[in-house]
């Protein structure tokens, strides 16, 4: 088992990973701010950091085949992904 979570994560991409990871934290500071600076309860926060959140669990769950071992949808489910 733990072959397979070592095999996962050694094909990664991580550079990308971090460069997204620190753009995230980047944009969830500035929403912050904004969200201070208007003087209420943190709106739009929370909701971001959910969407991340959901986002990145996304890209983990749906990796391609050779990450996760799970096939990629047929072609026929995304059709202009494939002219």
């Amino acid at each position: 088992m733990f072959s397979k979570f070592t095999t996962f994560f050694r094909g990664y991409d991580w550079f990308l990973a971090v460069v997204i990871f620190v753009l995230c934290a980047i944009s969830l500071s500035a929403i912050y701010s904004v969200d201070l600076s208007q003087g209420k309860d943190l709106v739009y926060f929370p909701k971001q950091l959910l969407n991340i959140i959901i986002g990145f669990i996304l890209v983990f769950e749906y990796s391609p085949e050779k990450f996760c071992g799970v096939p990629p949808p047929p072609f026929w489910l995304f059709p202009w992904l494939f002219p």
